[in-house]
């Protein structure tokens, strides 16, 4: 059932926290300890006249030691009880800081795995452009039979929209399969890919080539 499984869908965030959190109170209940000791010792030499006045005004020792033992008390609880409550609240703004830190890096691990499939996709088409003259169509579709993901998707939606040519501009179709399948691209290298679309199909041969040439060496440097 739902309830059965509900432990095994915890995500890692929730899982460290929940593995600090008996650390954590272990150590807050140390800490008490240790305040509770220190307090007692402190308050029998800084209440040394008080403890004189105390024992002449009749109080036996037994007395005096559980008035002491109360007030160590008293001050170790409420020490505890705060340090707890930042402790908890430390812990919660450090898991918080680690799930977007890995929440980044798997946006950027995802970037460049992106960036590397556009690489070997424009490569190719930019081979088979040099090469021959093949349609448009061939082109992409040859581009994505080299890639894998989203930037399959990519260059088969940007293949599979030519047929609107004659309601869209190429650079409009490229521009949307950009933006509609290529999300975990940053909008630099968005724009840096858009850009290359205004190229493709509109200018001469030479005019395509250094444009995908500009595009390779961008995405390279990006990827190193």
């Amino acid at each position: 059932t739902l309830a059965d499984i509900a432990p095994f869908m915890a995500s890692d965030a929730e899982r460290n926290f929940a593995r600090a959190d008996l650390i954590l109170l272990w150590g807050a209940l140390l800490t008490a300890l240790a305040l509770l000791v220190n307090t007692l010792l402190l308050g029998l030499e800084a209440n040394r006249n008080a403890i004189l006045s105390l024992r002449i005004a009749g109080m036996g020792r037994g007395g005096v030691l559980k008035f002491l033992l109360a007030e160590a008390f008293v001050l170790s609880l409420i020490g505890w009880a705060v340090a707890t409550v930042c402790a908890r609240a430390a812990l919660a703004v450090f898991t918080a800081c680690l799930s977007m830190a890995s929440g980044l890096c798997r946006r950027i691990r995802h970037e460049l795995r992106c960036l590397e499939n556009l690489y070997a996709g424009v490569k190719t088409l930019r081979a088979l452009l040099a090469d021959s003259q093949c349609p448009l169509i061939e082109l992409l579709l040859a581009a994505a039979d080299r890639t894998e993901g989203e930037t399959r998707r990519f260059f088969q939606h940007a293949a599979s929209s030519l047929d609107r040519l004659n309601e869209k501009s190429f650079p409009e179709i490229w521009t949307e399969a950009c933006r509609n399948e290529l999300g975990s691209l940053s909008v630099e290298h968005c724009g840096a890919l858009e850009a290359l679309g205004y190229s493709l199909g509109r200018y001469s041969l030479d005019e395509q080539l250094s444009a995908c040439d500009r595009y390779l060496e961008d995405c390279g440097e990006a990827c190193e």
